[in-house]
């Protein structure tokens, strides 16, 4: 609860070289094992896996003899080459562009080159993983609006999240930004009109010259969210020239709010801005 309420605060108060070639379209059929007289290599054993909301990290043991690796992802039914590396000594690759919350299956081979002939090591064994769930690539849509991606825009403490800045106009009457925390699995039970409550009172209790307050029901595509309206006098972490309009909403018992800073005599333009984002803000699982 209390990493919970650091959150909903911090929400409120925003403030060695690889070579790689490109991957081909080889798709390979696993019967297809070739060895070569004289030459002898053992089969790869992938030892770390790390991965992101779109992206795999593979690690492996090195194969005494190999010339390179090759990393396949498997592809309906068939594995399917997704990166090429030259060199014997390097036994890592990065698999990019991945869905979130998606399960996918990797192997690893091992290749020589002698003469004019490949040698080839048996594939791995095929490991799933699952990327993390979140607002990662190809899971939600905003139509006119250009986006851009941040890891942690918060100099606070607390779980990997998912930031996306939404570039409205260039200047600083307001700022508008969307936080999905996909690290925190809420409770059972825990709505929109809960979080939006509990960052009214965490602020009231922690920030006396702050003052929070419930403002109405709401949607962020097409979920159902609460708004809170803050702001702050002189002696507050708020600018007093500016209010906070924060939008909670419960995806997937995930924490999401869309945090809007609108100077106070922009409100009027800046809120139609925030009222369309949370409007034609689309999740696409």
């Amino acid at each position: 609860m209390k990493k919970l309420i650091t959150a909903l605060t911090a929400a409120a108060m925003l403030a060695a070289p690889v070579s790689v070639l490109p991957a081909s379209a080889e798709s390979v059929s696993l019967q297809n094992e070739v060895g070569c007289p004289g030459v002898k290599l053992s089969q790869p054993k992938i030892t770390k896996i790390s991965k992101t909301s779109d992206s795999v990290t593979l690690v492996w043991g090195k194969v005494k003899n190999a010339s390179g690796y090759k990393v396949f992802k498997k592809v309906g039914g068939k594995y399917k080459v997704v990166g090429v590396i030259k060199g014997g000594k390097t036994v890592k690759y990065k698999v990019k562009g991945l869905r979130s919350g998606t399960v996918y299956n990797f192997k690893v081979r091992a290749y020589r080159k002698k003469s004019s002939k490949t040698c080839w090591s048996k594939y791995s064994k095929g490991r799933n993983v699952t990327t993390k769930y979140g607002l990662g690539n190809g899971n939600f849509s905003c139509p006119k609006y250009s986006v851009k991606y941040y890891d942690q825009v918060w100099d606070v403490d607390v779980s990997d999240k998912y930031t996306v800045t939404f570039i409205c106009k260039k200047d600083s009457n307001a700022s508008i930004t969307i936080c999905y925390d996909y690290d925190y699995v809420l409770e059972k039970g825990v709505t929109a009109k809960d979080l939006a409550q509990q960052a009214v009172d965490s602020v009231d209790a922690q920030h006396p010259n702050i003052h929070a307050e419930m403002a109405g029901e709401d949607k962020i595509g097409g979920v159902k969210a609460y708004r809170v309206h803050m702001h702050g006098d002189e002696y507050s972490p708020i600018d007093p020239e500016y209010d906070i309009y924060t939008a909670y909403a419960v995806k997937d018992r995930r924490i999401m709010s869309v945090v809007c800073h609108i100077r106070n005599d922009h409100y009027e333009e800046y809120g139609k801005i925030m009222d369309n984002i949370m409007r034609t803000f689309k999740f696409k699982k």
